[in-house]
């Protein structure tokens, strides 16, 4: 806001109350869209600052997106339940009969009032999360073998500024990362492992269908419990 208030030679204020008033107007007949069937729930953190009265849940934003549109269709000023709860009342008992899926983070908040109010729909962890995760579980991993490294000069290839290069995709890796993976696996059976189980994982959202994805997933768990 204050560019632009540089760049028209305006004053701040002024702009930010002209965007409020387009904003009310804009939302003042807001209605929900029709035949919502797929929905991605996500928190978006909105400030540090913690005011009197407030949980942690209330410094967030709950965004509400329409994944067959991709757009934006309700904000809440929270990621608690009770934020969820408002929108599918909201929403009504009819509508949120038809909702199918319900993409989300592992907030169990959300899971809470999905599962009260979606009675027919399947909640699934988004990718970024459940990524995230992996790579935490994959970084873990690597700390463990790098205590258990009776090489020390593969044990410097392995410490922890390094682990950037462990959790990258292979065809995303410079030639000198590379070089380094390959020095490290070199006669370590643990970290080629470690290599495999990840570049498979990664595959496993560019399958193109669910059997393909299941065979995957046995695969790997098959190669963790032998």
């Amino acid at each position: 806001m204050s560019r632009v208030a540089d760049l028209m030679g305006r004053g701040k204020m002024t702009l930010w109350r002209v965007d409020l008033e387009r904003m009310e107007r804009y939302f003042k007949d807001y209605k929900l869209p029709e035949g919502l069937t797929h929905l991605s729930v996500d928190e978006v953190y909105a400030r540090s600052k913690h005011e009197e009265g407030e949980t942690r849940n209330d410094r967030f934003f709950t965004v509400i997106t329409d994944l067959g549109t991709h757009k934006v269709i309700w904000v809440e000023q929270s990621r608690s339940r009770s934020g969820l709860d408002r929108f599918f009342a909201l929403l009504g008992p009819e509508r949120c009969k038809q909702i199918e899926v319900v993409a989300t983070d592992q907030h169990e908040d959300y899971s809470c009032s999905i599962r009260e109010h979606c009675l027919y729909a399947i909640q699934v962890f988004d990718r970024f999360h459940l990524m995230k995760a992996f790579e935490e579980a994959i970084n873990d991993t690597r700390k463990i073998l790098y205590k258990m490294l009776p090489q020390s000069a593969v044990k410097k290839l392995a410490k922890g500024k390094y682990r950037f290069v462990f959790l990258k995709a292979e065809r995303k890796r410079t030639e000198e990362e590379r070089l380094h993976m390959q020095q490290v696996m070199k006669d370590n059976e643990a970290f080629f492992n470690l290599e495999l189980n990840k570049e498979r994982i990664l595959s496993f959202f560019s399958e193109k269908d669910a059997k393909s994805v299941w065979e995957v997933f046995r695969e790997r768990v098959g190669n963790l419990s032998s």
